[in-house]
């Protein structure tokens, strides 16, 4: 009996460390885990949530296209929608979990001490704001998420505060009791908009103060300079106007006063956990190559983001905003915008590294400060958080058009730009996407009142809904999209439309 247990325990032992992954100076791949705790009804490894808005599979088969490989499959779960493939060396705060969302997928090719070697797939064309749901009864989330409710050393909510904060909202008009979590964190992204200063420097201020153990903010001496620098523009606030505008949540909503995104991300955190809604930060960095660096656009089929990426190419950002539990689901809210994805136009494209519940978990003197301060700080002497190694673009083999930045050029011979009489839209967006759309055979300016049903048989139709009234848009087109839809796109989004052999695109300028 005593050598069975002894068998036993030495089989568990033998399981247990075949499942660790040796982090070293190794070449091992790190499968991502399975994002979120939604249902896999077909059990391919792909939750039903993401199968219907991010990757476009059946979510009731395991193998939608009967080849033998599941869905879940690496390579196969690209096959019907379009996508961006980074692969980048990491540094700096990141975490395989937060890297797998519904937005992009990630593994880890390789570890060292110094940095991560990874892939990043991003999914521009998800539709997850159409996914997020309601919930009427929320509230008891479990212990598990107490750490996204708590007040933390920026995130500093308490019960007062918490009175205070309810009893205002609902002296206009929103009452968190009669809300559903969804409308509730909309109207309060809103009034905080709408509601407090924005006060906004060069660089926050959380990236030169560190804090005593009495949660005390003083300025780090090494960074004291660039600290001098950052404020020099308003040289009659304090250090402690500074930490109860910028800095700590509970102190900017009673100044209603708030600064950029990482503010910000602290003041909505304090709002939405005082208010009961789970909340946590996410952190991002946006792709950005110097010109030495051009040659990997060759790569990228797609115009669109291809401009893109030129014309943000020279600035360097990081980004923070929040996540919501919502319906039992995380959801990105930035500012006011529910559910945006990783690629926005005019600003880049990002990739999201790290999800902390408080700022108080990074390291933001040492990390950010340092970074934005030097050009040679990191392992690749770049001050980023990464090193472009590669990237590409790909349309799956059942690809069809979704949510606008998938348009292929080689699918359609070319497009009618519409205008209402005035050209000066027209002429704009010929001049910005002509360049990058030289597969296109044909590009002309028409007038609305020329699209017809018929012309959709050959033609490819450019629309913008600033300006153009919804009600003088064809019947055809109004048939596809409702005008809350039309009146509801964001500025430079994109949407696409089919009708009989031509395509529509919507875009907002």
């Amino acid at each position: 009996m005593r050598k069975f247990y002894f068998m036993l325990i030495l089989l568990i032992l033998t399981l247990l460390l075949s499942s660790l992954i040796i982090y070293a100076d190794s070449d091992p791949v790190i499968q991502p885990p399975i994002s979120n705790s939604n249902s896999d009804s077909d059990g391919d490894g792909l939750p039903d949530f993401q199968e219907k808005y991010k990757y476009y599979t059946d979510p009731n088969s395991k193998d939608s296209d009967n080849d033998g490989t599941p869905d879940g499959d690496w390579e196969e779960r690209r096959e019907y929608t379009y996508t961006l493939k980074f692969n980048l060396q990491i540094t700096g705060p990141w975490d395989i979990n937060s890297m797998n969302n519904d937005y992009q997928d990630t593994r880890i090719i390789k570890e060292t001490k110094n940095y991560a070697e990874c892939e990043i797939i991003l999914y521009p064309e998800n539709s997850i704001k159409e996914g997020i749901g309601r919930n009427y009864s929320w509230g008891d989330y479990g212990q598990e998420f107490d750490k996204y409710l708590k007040p933390y050393l920026y995130a500093n909510w308490d019960e007062q505060m918490k009175k205070d904060l309810i009893s205002e909202l609902k002296g206009i008009g929103i009452d968190p009791e009669k809300l559903s979590d969804r409308d509730l964190v909309q109207k309060v992204s809103i009034w905080i908009e709408g509601s407090t200063e924005s006060i906004e420097y060069r660089r926050p201020p959380q990236f030169y103060l560190k804090y005593d153990k009495n949660g005390k903010f003083y300025v780090d001496e090494k960074y004291r300079r660039y600290f001098e620098e950052f404020v020099k523009s308003d040289k009659s606030i304090t250090l402690d106007e500074l930490v109860n505008k910028l800095v700590l949540g509970k102190q900017m909503y009673y100044n209603k006063a708030r600064g950029a995104c990482t503010s910000s991300t602290t003041y909505a955190a304090t709002i939405y956990r005082a208010l009961g809604i789970p909340t946590r930060h996410v952190c991002t960095t946006k792709i950005m190559f110097k010109d030495d660096l051009l040659h990997l656009t060759e790569n990228i089929k797609n115009p669109f983001v291809k401009e893109l990426l030129l014309s943000t190419r020279k600035s360097s950002s990081n980004h923070m905003y929040n996540e919501v539990y919502l319906d039992g689901r995380w959801i990105r809210i930035d500012y006011n915008e529910l559910g945006f994805s990783n690629i926005q136009a005019g600003r880049g494209i990002y990739y999201q590294h790290y999800s902390p519940n408080d700022l108080s978990e990074l390291n933001m003197v040492d990390d950010y400060g340092a970074m934005v301060s030097r050009s040679d700080w990191g392992p690749f002497k770049n001050g980023e958080f990464f090193k472009l190694l590669g990237m590409s673009d790909n349309y799956g083999k059942y690809y069809k058009p979704h949510y606008g930045y998938g348009i292929d050029p080689g699918f359609y011979d070319g497009y009618s730009i519409v205008s209402n009489g005035d050209n000066e839209f027209a002429l704009a967006a010929q001049a910005s996407c002509v360049k990058e759309l030289r597969k296109f055979k044909d590009m002309k300016v028409i007038n609305i009142d020329r699209v017809t049903e018929e012309y959709f048989s050959n033609n490819n139709v450019l629309i913008s809904s600033a300006d153009i009234e919804y009600n003088y848009l064809p019947n055809i087109i109004r048939n596809q999209i409702s005008k809350d839809e039309y009146m509801r796109l964001d500025i430079d989004d994109y949407k696409t439309i089919k009708i009989n052999k031509g395509m529509v695109l919507i875009i907002k300028k």
